[in-house]
């Protein structure tokens, strides 16, 4: 197995050799609650949380002379003012959106490897996986797999072709996004480039935002689902895989 740690773009493994700890899943919190006579309680939902990773280092220097320029080294490349990808060494395909969280109190600085923990604070739980994209041609159907185990929320780019509607629909569920003269307080010209934006919940037009019909939904792609789009051309999906 590989002894790459990456984080934000940068490999600690020529700095720090580690040992870490994971959980199988990201841990979750169960919403429940009591009903009468009811023996036990009525289950309401569930939510993953965020969680921490802790990282055992030990630092890669031949004496104690090295550490202090190690150490600043390796400061500068951990501190950050918001979550970065994470790259873990038994995972190399997959990465996390994590922060350093808490003290990083090194051990007795001795001629022995200089020994911490860090640990990464994982705010979205779930792993970022690989890139992905596919095109729809007119109002065509097609059937689009997204891979990964886990929902994803893409980005539709598409060219106006009609002028009293532009929808993007998934099939499978009956979810979509539409524009249209009223949602968008004036004319729909043909031509016009729409960016749909289904994490963002956001829809620009020409690259001004503009409104959605009230019936819109901005949603997200399981592993497999039939797509189309109306009233557009020339239509991208992009998509980052998901992994719980």
């Amino acid at each position: 197995m590989s002894d790459s740690i990456i984080f934000n773009g940068f490999n600690l493994s020529d700095l720090v050799m580690c040992r870490m700890e994971r959980p199988i899943m990201p841990p979750t919190e169960l919403a429940t609650e009591q009903v009468g006579g009811r023996h036990g309680s009525l289950f309401r939902r569930t939510r993953m949380q965020d969680y921490v990773i802790p990282v055992t280092v030990w630092l890669r220097c031949e004496d104690r002379r090295e550490v202090s320029a190690l150490r600043h080294q390796l400061a500068a490349l951990l501190y950050t003012e918001e979550p970065k990808p994470l790259y873990l060494p038994d995972e190399p395909d997959y990465y996390y959106l994590a922060i350093v969280e808490g003290d990083t109190l090194l051990g007795p600085i001795t001629d022995d490897l200089p020994t911490t923990t860090i640990n990464f604070r994982v705010c979205d739980p779930i792993a970022y996986g690989a890139a992905g994209s596919n095109t729809l041609s007119g109002s065509t159907r097609k059937t689009i797999t997204t891979n990964g185990t886990f929902e994803t929320r893409p980005i539709i780019t598409s060219t106006t072709s009609n002028t009293s509607y532009w929808r993007f629909r998934n099939y499978t569920t009956g979810e979509y996004v539409e524009i249209t003269p009223d949602s968008i307080g004036g004319e729909l010209a043909t031509g016009k480039t729409v960016v749909c934006d289904m994490e963002k919940e956001l829809v620009t037009l020409d690259g001004t935002n503009v409104g959605v019909s009230i019936l819109s939904t901005f949603f997200a792609l399981g592993r497999t689902q039939s797509l189309y789009v109306q009233g557009g051309t020339d239509t991208t999906i992009e998509w980052i895989e998901r992994w719980i």
